[in-house]
Parts: C-alpha cells; structure tokens; sequence
C-alpha cells in the first residue's frame, strides 16, 4: 500500500503568509497544501477559489478514474 495523500484548502491571508514574506503572492492567495505523514510537503497557489477547487475535483476524478 502507497503513502496516503491528503489534500487541505489553505489561504495566504488565513496563513499570515503575508506578514511573513511581506507580500500578497501576486494574488495567488487560495491554495492547496499536500500533505504526506503530517507534513506538508508541496503548496499550490491559485487566484480564484474556483479555480482550486476545480483543480481539487480533478485530481479526485484522475485518483478514482473518471
């Protein structure tokens, strides 16, 4: 059996990532962050919560086949 993988939506702001780099990542602010044992491992930034979201959805779809 492989690592699991767990996806969570995350947000620059909610983060206080912009206090901590001083900037608002070109407005790229809803993310994704995968997680592998308890720790993050990689960040995916979007502009739109829609466009996270749909990206969430897909990778669901390509895990499961559809």
């Amino acid at each position: 059996m492989g690592v699991l993988m767990i996806t969570e939506k995350t947000n620059w702001y909610d983060e206080s990532l912009n206090k901590t780099y001083g900037h608002n990542n070109n407005g790229l602010i809803h993310g994704i962050n995968y997680i592998e044992n308890n720790e993050t491992i990689e960040c995916a930034w979007f502009k739109t919560k829609k466009e996270r979201d749909e990206k969430i959805l897909q990778e669901i779809a390509d895990r499961n086949g559809f």
